[in-house]
């Protein structure tokens, strides 16, 4: 279907462009066991070699195709690319810069991908609700740049996730909450005095009380939880929030 047939497109424009970008920085490899006597000095981000420029090029317009970029030229794609580049060509650690860095070819890719499979997204860019730089920032959270289906999936494995562990914790169906607080981890200058979870007194009757069913004490707990903080395990009753 068309879908794939994009996909495919996609991932073949990337791979041609950052295959470039291998190939130079071989190239360069190269150069450097030729000439062992020194290496050619550092480029500015605007002093770039052909095979830069090239990579720089395909990658446009691997972003002008996903945001559908309607100029002949593929401005907004340009416009992308270049806050792109502006933000992690002079790249990280592994001190590698330009087209062989792996910030800048991881950024384009998630660009790339989030804005062919989110109209709102491409929308707020061909709209300029949002500029480039900004939806550059945007790029390391990922849910900022997802589908609204996305970030509910993303949320209902979140949720899943934390049931488990507090299945595993002997808490049931608890439920995560930071509108409870240790008394004991806030009195101990704890930050995460809030963590907490809790479950209904009413659904899951506490059988250590030996309490009877119907009694004043099982009523109570109709408007109670229980409380257990996650950081030091401590448990008590509140009222329901």
């Amino acid at each position: 279907g068309d879908g794939h047939e994009r996909e495919a497109r996609f991932g073949a424009m990337a791979d041609a462009a950052f295959g470039d970008a291998d190939a130079e920085r071989r190239r360069r490899s190269e150069e450097r066991d030729t000439h062992p006597s020194g290496s050619p000095p550092e480029r500015g981000l605007d002093a770039l070699s052909h095979d830069d420029n090239v990579v720089r090029s395909q990658v446009a317009l691997m972003l002008g195709d996903a945001v559908r970029d309607p100029s002949p030229l593929f401005d907004l794609g340009r416009s992308i690319e270049d806050a792109a580049w502006r933000a992690f060509a002079q790249g990280g650690e592994d001190g590698k810069t330009g087209a062989s860095s792996p910030e800048y070819r991881a950024c384009s890719r998630t660009l790339a991908a989030n804005l062919r499979r989110n109209p709102d997204l491409r929308q707020r860019m061909l709209t300029g609700e949002w500029t480039p730089k900004e939806l550059v920032d945007l790029s390391a959270t990922p849910d900022a740049l997802a589908t609204e289906q996305l970030r509910n999936l993303r949320r209902e494995m979140d949720e899943r996730s934390i049931k488990k562990r507090t299945r595993e914790m002997g808490l049931g169906d608890a439920i995560a909450t930071d509108k409870y607080r240790c008394r004991d981890c806030w009195a101990a200058g704890s930050s995460a005095a809030n963590n907490c979870a809790y479950f209904n007194l009413q659904n899951h009757r506490d059988v250590r009380k030996n309490e009877t069913w119907g009694s004043k004490d099982s009523q109570a707990d109709d408007g109670r939880v229980l409380v257990r903080c996650l950081e030091c395990k401590a448990e008590w009753n509140e009222a329901t929030l």
